[in-house]
């Protein structure tokens, strides 16, 4: 199963046309739906239309929550028959801790954004991967072809990148740059993220971060010099400098990190100081006892009636999932995975709970 479809699509296939200058999306949402809206069953008896949509497998198709997305009917090949079809009703914002330079127009924001959405929908179906499937062949096959495209989608695009950043070096300020760096920046992300998840089936062949960002800048000097005198006819057969070493991104995290949360801080209205201290937080609790006994005594808390007969504790799932698995780490080190808490907060996952007389359940009432 090939996750990493879209960014196929974006480097050499037909999404491709949507990173020319003439975008036709006002907003990150509109092309999200346009790429992301489906077709999940066609020509379903009317009597197992709601069958198919209630038994949905939406995490396997990219949505973190049932809050996500609309399911909609279209008359199918004849009036007993009905297609199914679902689309987002929102785009995702990163939660990876990593700092992104601000895009230079309308056009790369948006497009951005439709990155960022993607790299969020790819997580969530390769951890609905790892978590649901006993097959331990079948995932480890999963976790090898999907790395490979990712690798062939960044060995194709990395050479677009190279063409355009010849021609502008200050590849953050120049809005074709942007967007082509930015698609190999998300590539290198999940590549990470692949190989952190998938650590125990993916044997040799990993890279740090600094390895493919070194790639990604390494540049055949020839080109550089074939490009340079092509735009610049009076350097005398000159190249104007060596490509010898990976060119350094001028854009430092370290550096712009105070103003990203001043920047942030102002849209959110929260202080800078605050924002640090949140940020300081993250993966900072450890919990050592099963993820089904944290899940349950929130839910209870949930479900729970104070003498007004309101919740003790008011929130959306999604947020307190999202919440716990930013803050919290299991006894492995690993973060707590946000799909696998937004499951046992849900009122119908009741084999998910401790069974009475269980000793997790006598842990969980102490």
């Amino acid at each position: 199963m090939n996750h990493i479809e879209v960014f196929s699509a974006l480097t050499s296939g037909k999404l491709k046309t949507i990173l020319s200058g003439n975008l036709p999306y006002k907003d990150i949402l509109s092309i999200v739906r346009e790429v992301n809206t489906k077709i999940i069953c066609e020509n379903v008896p009317l009597s197992k239309v709601n069958m198919h949509t209630e038994n949905f497998n939406f995490q396997a198709l990219g949505y973190w929550s049932h809050d996500d997305f609309t399911i909609t009917t279209t008359s199918g090949k004849t009036s007993e028959f009905s297609n199914i079809t679902v689309t987002p009703v929102s785009h995702y914002i990163l939660h990876d801790n990593f700092t992104l330079a601000l895009a230079p127009d309308k056009r790369s924001k948006i497009i951005l954004g439709f990155l960022a959405d993607e790299f969020e929908r790819i997580k969530c179906r390769a951890l609905y991967t790892f978590e649901s499937s006993t097959n331990e062949n079948r995932v480890k096959l999963y976790a090898i072809k999907n790395r490979q495209f990712i690798k062939t989608c960044f060995h194709n695009h990395k050479a677009i990148f190279h063409d355009i950043f010849t021609l502008h070096p200050n590849y953050l300020g120049n809005p074709d740059a942007y967007i082509h760096y930015y698609i190999n920046f998300f590539l290198i992300r999940l590549r990470l993220f692949y190989e952190k998840l998938f650590e125990d089936f993916l044997g040799t062949g990993k890279k740090a971060e600094k390895q493919l960002l070194a790639e990604l800048f390494q540049i055949n000097p020839a080109l550089m010099y074939n490009q340079l005198s092509t735009n610049q006819p009076d350097l005398e057969n000159k190249p104007v400098f060596e490509c010898s070493e990976p060119v350094q991104q001028p854009y430092a995290a370290v550096t712009s990190l105070a103003l990203a949360y001043e920047t942030i801080g102002k849209a959110h209205n929260i202080s800078a100081d605050t924002l640090k201290i949140l940020v300081g937080l993250i993966g900072k609790f450890k919990w050592n006892g099963k993820k089904n006994i944290l899940g349950d005594a929130i839910f209870q808390l949930l479900q729970k009636k104070d003498e007004n007969d309101l919740p003790m504790l008011e929130a959306s799932p999604d947020v307190l999932a999202t919440l716990i698995s930013l803050l919290c780490i299991d006894s492995t080190g690993n973060s707590l995975s946000k799909a696998t808490i937004r499951t046992y907060l849900q009122p119908c996952k009741v084999d998910k709970r401790p069974k009475e007389g269980s000793k997790l359940n006598e842990m969980k009432n102490k």
